[in-house]
């Protein structure tokens, strides 16, 4: 299921070369409302991005084809938005496709949750549990602290340090 709000397509934008004539420009801006999982990235790429390049051989169709479906795709899981714009831009010299959505974006929601490997540590001090798990976590209730491999040991005092928030 997929719902377009407003497609727009243009066979000429403000290119004008030095002799004053239109260069041909195909140009197509998209806006897709209710990012969710029904919105397919294979869809959207046959239906409105694929007829569009068209003039480019397979192999720079292919490249886009990938690169689009994974930024489309990473829009779909990860923005958490709302709506996503999709402009495609293609001229005899150069071709651009940008996604531009309204979610959280990428670097703030890796900063949102902050995972810790134990991997071959037999134990933590109460210390570190603490200033970890108790003090860190207060002073910055936004991230999630995910500890993982966490042997029994290690696991006792990470449990204290958090009892004590």
């Amino acid at each position: 299921f997929l719902v377009v709000t407003d497609c727009v397509e243009a066979s000429c934008i403000a290119n004008v070369d030095t002799a004053g004539d239109c260069q041909s420009i195909t140009s197509l801006a998209c806006k897709y409302a209710s990012i969710h999982p029904d919105l397919a990235e294979d869809i959207v790429w046959e239906k409105d991005i694929a007829p569009l390049l068209k003039s480019l051989s397979p192999g720079a169709v292919d490249i886009w084809n990938y690169g689009f479906t994974e930024m489309l795709n990473n829009v779909i899981d990860h923005s958490e938005g709302e709506t996503v714009d999709v402009l495609v831009s293609v001229s005899a010299i150069n071709t651009e496709i940008s996604l531009h959505d309204d979610g959280v974006g990428t670097f703030t929601k890796i900063q949102q949750t902050l995972g810790l490997l134990f991997q071959d540590v037999e134990t933590v001090g109460q210390a570190f549990a603490d200033e970890v798990f108790r003090v860190f976590a207060k002073q910055h209730p936004n991230i999630h602290l995910s500890a993982t491999n966490v042997s029994d040991a290690a696991d006792f005092m990470i449990k204290r340090a958090r009892a004590h928030r």
